[in-house]
């Protein structure tokens, strides 16, 4: 009986990392010793959320790209994101040479 158990037992176990269903093992030992054992699917939830979240990492500069989705006011591009940094250099730049100027200005 105990090599029946621990066989029937290893092929759940087996079944599950193979097809990533870890529910078949926690079947398996209600089936065997009548308790579901509740920290198998809440890790099994945990690791579909977090593929789910890496996932959408990957995927969120094809996003824009998808019909029907509309550019949120937080989503830029990395082209766009460079000229707005340019530009804000060349404000800055601007003032700093309007200043030196006006410095001198008033030095004289």
């Amino acid at each position: 009986m105990g090599r029946k158990l621990l066989l029937f037992l290893a092929l759940a176990a087996a079944a599950s990392f193979a097809t990533g269903n870890y529910w078949i093992i926690a079947v398996a030992l209600l089936v065997e010793f009548g308790v579901v054992l509740l920290v198998v699917p809440v890790i099994n939830n945990r690791c579909n959320m977090q593929y789910m979240a890496d996932l959408r990492k990957l995927n969120r500069g094809n996003m824009d790209l998808q019909s029907g989705w509309v550019k949120k006011p937080w989503q830029h591009d990395e082209g766009e994101c460079m000229r707005q940094k340019e530009i804000l250099a060349a404000k800055i730049e601007a003032y700093a040479v309007e200043s030196a100027a006006w410095r001198k200005k008033s030095i004289e």
